[in-house]
């Protein structure tokens, strides 16, 4: 994924994801290309998101919402991963 379709995804700007991605995945960002996370780096990049409370819905879907009482790292990825296979199933159409 491209950090503009995580942006897209994660309903937060560009520059808030790149500068999640440019912390995490330094060697992945370089000035004139656009910079491609594989899905797992691109899942860990929306975890981390969402644990700063950056990611706001733009769309209706089941999302883990800031009332939950018990949020683990395997629901996070499971968040990441459907996020990620909408997106795949959209590309491909």
């Amino acid at each position: 994924m491209t950090i503009k379709q995580i942006s897209e995804v994660a309903g937060v700007s560009i520059d808030t994801v790149t500068r999640k991605v440019k912390e995490m995945y330094p060697e992945k960002v370089q000035k004139g290309k656009a910079t491609t996370l594989v899905q797992k780096e691109a899942i860990n990049v929306m975890s981390e998101l969402r644990k700063k409370k950056f990611i706001e819905p733009t769309q209706n879907a089941e999302v883990l919402t800031q009332n939950a009482e018990l949020v683990t790292r395997s629901d996070l990825a499971s968040f990441g991963t459907a996020i990620v296979s909408e997106v795949i199933k959209k590309e491909s159409k």
